[in-house]
């Protein structure tokens, strides 16, 4: 049977779901006795993310009955803006479906990007960060693309010893597949449910999460698809709960976001306004006509 082109999984901006593909050479070549997750994370840049690279996180699958399958512990470091590989053995040299995947961080802390996972049967699926923000933890823009698309999803912190909330965790990959022909995510499944009902995508922050939560079955199946959108929102990154990162300014839309208390300034223009407002020229926050800091930006991020 030939394979599709690509795997098309349910994404969400803004609270609204589409659908994001994954190209197939996001995917490795399937392990007979076990599963192969390549997880992504974001890129460093000055005045932009950092720290995004770190510890990879322990890796636990477990089969649509929730038993457990395999671990992968203590795999090594992977460099902000890469993409690594992480194969899961099955105990007993199993082939099932690792149909869950609990993702537990270790001491470093990484922003992640997207992951895939490959399972003995070649089956293939995806998951980006942006559900990370959207169910509630702290993110920021990934600036990595998914390979054969136009799609950089934001990214999702995870970190083991406080430095973040977040420790880990839980995808139930089968819920982020849709048809690789369909037009929209299927009826009936909105953003609560991903993010609320707790099998098909759950946020931990217990210390070092080694469980998850299943569906019991019932012989019901479950879909799901995501979205992409070209434009980035100033607005929404500066009023999140939990987004994190340095201050930036959006130029199209004349303003400034300081991220230490979550403020939004305009521009300050040539022929109006001048003060309370963000001046390109001098790199300076303007208040009360007196600068905000003691020295100007080395360099100001446009989003």
């Amino acid at each position: 049977m030939a394979q599709a082109a690509v795997i098309s999984v349910i994404g969400v901006v803004s609270g609204i779901l589409g659908i994001v593909s994954f190209a197939q050479d996001n995917f490795k070549a399937p392990e007979a006795v076990g599963s192969v997750v390549n997880i992504a994370v974001g890129l460093d840049y000055e005045g932009g993310l950092q720290n995004a690279g770190g510890n990879l996180p322990d890796v636990r699958l477990f089969n649509e009955a929730g038993k457990f399958l395999g671990i992968s512990k203590d795999s090594g470091d992977i460099g902000d803006g890469e993409a690594k590989d992480i194969t899961i053995a099955h105990k007993s040299g199993s082939g099932q479906q690792a149909t869950y995947g609990l993702f537990s961080a270790n001491d470093n802390a990484i922003c992640v990007a997207y992951l895939t996972i490959t399972w003995p049967d070649g089956n293939k699926y995806g998951w980006t960060g942006d559900w990370g923000e959207q169910c509630g933890g702290d993110w920021y823009y990934s600036n990595v693309f998914i390979q054969g698309s136009t799609k950089k999803p934001k990214c999702l912190w995870i970190d083991k010893n406080g430095d973040r909330p977040q420790t880990g965790f839980q995808i139930h990959f089968p819920e982020f597949v849709i048809d690789s022909d369909a037009k929209q995510p299927p009826a009936g499944k909105d953003v609560d449910y991903f993010c609320k009902k707790g099998p098909p995508f759950q946020l931990r922050t217990d210390p070092d999460p080694k469980d998850i939560t299943y569906w019991i079955l019932d012989g019901q199946t479950k879909r799901s698809a995501e979205l992409d959108h070209p434009r980035r929102f100033d607005r929404k990154l500066c009023k999140s709960r939990t987004s994190r990162g340095p201050d930036f300014v959006n130029i199209a839309y004349r303003s400034f976001c300081r991220m230490s208390d979550k403020s939004l300034w305009p521009i300050c223009l040539a022929a109006g306004q001048v003060d309370n407002c963000f001046d390109l020229d001098l790199q300076q926050l303007v208040i009360g006509g007196r600068a905000a800091r003691d020295s100007p930006y080395d360099q100001v991020g446009d989003w």
